[in-house]
């Protein structure tokens, strides 16, 4: 019997976190596409966090300039559902949901440790726009991370079946303005716009909001790479 084996991609995953940010409308949050640490100077940490653009969440943090970014824990599994498959254009998606607002107003769930981050810089993907973040304060527990091993098994067959329809629309739409380059092609493909650095935000300045390209995308409908075969971003 062959051995499956997990592409070597996926070990560049952050575990599941939730975006939360403000606007007109109030707090609201979604699952985001990933983060990173982008900081090698301890007293001035910062973030580099990817998302979608066709979240609404993506236009709160672009227009007010800051985020808060909460690591899910293992027990929140069921946020998944409200923050991944619902829009803050359409409904009020933090209703009834326990969530807490930083100093500056965004929305955070506890969970393995929540940031407060104020935007220095975003960067135009294509289909996506990525935010360097300062971090400006933090809030840490004993919880474990969710992974997306872990929310596999909690989430449901039904819940996965709707994330994998949904997926297929939203990767269609990313492949057409998505920054890249074609196998032999030698042509940059820009889409919408280039990884361009776009300028610096001041703070205070419908559709799903869970990216395509989403941390979450392989444990909503996709099955790990077996032997080189892609599984799709998450």
């Amino acid at each position: 019997m062959s051995e499956r084996r997990i592409s070597v991609l996926s070990h560049f995953w952050a575990p599941l976190c939730a975006i939360g940010s403000r606007g007109p409308k109030g707090p609201n949050a979604q699952i985001c596409v990933s983060v990173f640490g982008a900081s090698i100077v301890p007293e001035r940490p910062r973030l580099l966090v990817v998302l979608s653009k066709t979240n609404y969440t993506t236009e709160l943090v672009a227009a007010s300039g800051t985020f808060a970014v909460t690591v899910l824990a293992e027990a929140q599994a069921g946020l998944l559902e409200p923050l991944g498959l619902h829009s803050g254009r359409e409904v009020s998606k933090l209703a009834g949901i326990a969530h807490t607002l930083t100093a500056m107003g965004d929305p955070a769930f506890g969970g393995a440790g929540s940031i407060a981050c104020e935007v220095l810089r975003s960067f135009d993907f294509g289909d996506s726009r990525a935010f360097l973040a300062a971090v400006r304060d933090r809030t840490e527990t004993a919880e474990p991370p969710l992974s997306w091993q872990t929310a596999k098994g909690i989430v449901g067959e039904e819940f996965l079946a709707r994330w994998a329809a949904k997926s297929v629309r939203e990767q269609a739409a990313a492949r057409e303005a998505m920054a890249w380059r074609g196998v032999g092609a030698g042509t940059h493909r820009q889409g919408r716009g280039s990884a361009r650095c776009m300028t610096p935000m001041r703070p205070g300045g419908g559709h799903s909001e869970m990216g395509t390209d989403s941390p979450a995308l392989a444990f909503m409908g996709k099955t790990p790479v077996v032997y080189g075969r892609a599984r799709g971003a998450r």
